[in-house]
């Protein structure tokens, strides 16, 4: 009488996780093992929504799950004079459409770090803005330079932006209308 023992082993079969369509883990699983869900990844200017549908155990397969990222949105705050101007939101990494100058006697006018692209986290701007002299005091009769942006010395103002050097050695930029 022969008598043959045999043993049986319980076959394995990959688990895959995918994000942004790269293998982001691989595990070898054996066959009826539990499945626990991998920690959600991260990824700078989106939140992760999770995993496609996981099997609560391993099937006699192989399976592929995929990460899903929904991309964030973040608020960009306009202020002008310390009040807020207007608010907007942007997805990350959107390209940012400045918002126009607003209605005013305005010279010059700009935001000041207005970012090209939206980044992972809220953004507050100022404006930065001169507007037409009105007048120009001085306390007393005083001497003074006149020079163009670019440095030139002028006989007098000029319409536009004016570096005054006084002599009391101040400097000082004014915008003539």
């Amino acid at each position: 009488d022969v008598t043959v023992i045999g043993t049986f082993s319980i076959n394995k079969y990959k688990l895959t996780y995918t994000v942004d369509g790269e293998e982001y883990k691989i595990y070898e699983v054996e066959y009826g093992a539990a499945i626990t869900p991998e920690a959600a990844p991260i990824k700078e200017g989106y939140t992760f929504s999770g995993w496609s549908e996981i099997p609560e155990t391993m099937p006699a397969r192989d399976v592929n799950m995929t990460g899903i990222f929904s991309i964030n949105s973040y608020k960009l705050t306009y202020m002008i004079d310390d009040k807020v101007y207007k608010e907007t939101m942007y997805k990350y990494g959107e390209i940012i459409t400045p918002e126009p100058q607003p209605e005013g006697d305005y010279t010059t006018f700009e935001w000041i770090d207005l970012p090209q692209k939206m980044p992972a986290h809220d953004v507050v701007v100022n404006a930065s803005y001169t507007s037409g002299i009105v007048e120009l005091l001085m306390p007393r009769q005083q001497n003074v330079r006149v020079y163009s942006p670019n440095g030139k010395r002028l006989n007098s103002p000029q319409k536009g932006v004016n570096i005054i050097r006084m002599s009391n050695g101040r400097t000082k930029k004014i915008v003539v209308k």
